[in-house]
């Protein structure tokens, strides 16, 4: 029940209680000028207003969870007429804004492919890079390493007089995909992605 109702029907029992006091008052009041204070007379009077303030206590509050239900009844009779029409707007447009969701979603779906196809070639590129270093360090590592026994090899051809072996280093370079390239494919995914959201 809505508090501000109980508070009208706490109210109005107030003012019954308040009437019901006063007349008992006056019963009290007939009572001692008649001489017959504290009789039979006066108890059964005080006994049927307090049934009768009871009874009124009681219709008040019916009358008041009456009236409280029915305007909940009417509101919500209200609120399923309005979800009703809103229902039936939301089934004549939600196609329509489906559709469109639908085509937002496909749109969404292929710039976030093409986001991580440049993503995965930037990082091809970065690893192979990083592996190029790794792989020339390591070339220079095993030929630091093999120094020494290069040199005693030379000096002791050489002391012996044998012929001098060639030193040759030989280096291996692969061309990766540069950072323009890489670009141009991110572009050009955009732009296809940008042609598709047109049509």
């Amino acid at each position: 029940m809505n508090p501000y109702q109980q508070n009208v029907i706490d109210i109005q029992k107030r003012e019954a209680q308040r009437r019901s006091e006063m007349a008992g008052d006056k019963i009290s009041d007939a009572a001692t000028k008649s001489g017959g204070l504290g009789g039979y007379r006066e108890a059964i009077m005080q006994a049927e207003r307090e049934r009768n303030l009871g009874t009124q206590m009681d219709d008040i509050q019916a009358k008041g969870s009456q009236q409280a239900f029915q305007a909940a009844s009417r509101q919500l009779e209200a609120d399923r007429r309005a979800d009703a029409q809103a229902y039936d707007l939301s089934s004549r447009y939600g196609l329509m804004a489906g559709q469109q969701e639908m085509g937002i979603g496909d749109a969404t779906q292929a710039d976030a492919l093409s986001r991580i196809q440049a993503l995965q070639g930037i990082g091809m590129q970065q690893r192979a890079m990083r592996q190029a270093g790794l792989d020339m360090g390591y070339e220079d590592f095993q030929r630091q390493r093999q120094y020494p026994q290069e040199q005693l090899s030379f000096y002791n051809a050489m002391l012996q007089g044998l012929p001098m072996p060639i030193q040759q280093a030989n280096m291996n370079y692969s061309q990766q995909p540069g950072l323009f390239q890489s670009l141009a494919s991110l572009g050009l995914g955009g732009l296809g992605l940008y042609r598709g959201m047109q049509g």
